[in-house]
């Protein structure tokens, strides 16, 4: 924090956000010992300049920039996921989402018998969408930066049987069966 006199003679107090924004607030006078005083007494959390937004107001915000951005699935799947995580943590305020919350969200939608790799999209989502808040300079870090996600078990790969694999056979037209290289039949 520092003064400085600005037009008029009038001390302003200069100050920084936890976000390394600049703020000035003007001391209403002239004389720098009263300005020294008002220095003394300032609060940065007694100001209100940055009112931190509400999840339910950074959704509205984030859903209209996903529908301009994102693809219409994607953003399908930014909805679905925020409705769910709100309706679990309620509106708290962007700097009160935590990781436990996040945790708590991984560990509820795997009790809903979802699969690893279902919860881990969600996952995604919300730490993409925590990422864009961050870049709008509207929390500090992203709440999902230290949330793992979760090891999904490898599937093993379908194979055919024998006579399925005949009738696959049976199905395909001889003359392109034997021309398999041919891109035209």
């Amino acid at each position: 924090m520092y003064l400085s006199r600005r037009s008029k003679g009038v001390y302003y107090l200069w100050y920084e956000d936890e976000f390394g924004r600049k703020h000035k607030v003007s001391t209403r006078t002239t004389l720098k010992s009263e300005a020294i005083k008002f220095l003394r007494e300032f609060k940065v959390s007694h100001v209100r300049t940055n009112k931190s937004k509400r999840l339910s107001e950074f959704v509205a915000e984030f859903l209209a920039f996903a529908d301009a951005t994102y693809s219409p699935k994607t953003t399908d799947i930014y909805r679905r996921v925020f409705g769910i995580f709100q309706k679990q943590t309620g509106d708290l305020t962007l700097q009160n989402v935590t990781a436990r919350h996040i945790d708590q969200f991984k560990a509820s939608r795997l009790g809903d018998k979802l699969k690893a790799v279902s919860v881990n999209i969600e996952l995604r989502g919300l730490k993409a969408a925590f990422n864009v808040a961050k870049r709008w300079k509207l929390i500090a870090e992203n709440p999902c930066a230290e949330v793992s996600a979760i090891p999904a078990p490898d599937e093993p790969p379908i194979f055919f049987n024998a006579p399925d694999f005949e009738k696959l056979l049976a199905t395909i037209d001889q003359g392109c069966y034997e021309k398999w290289w041919c891109l035209q039949c």
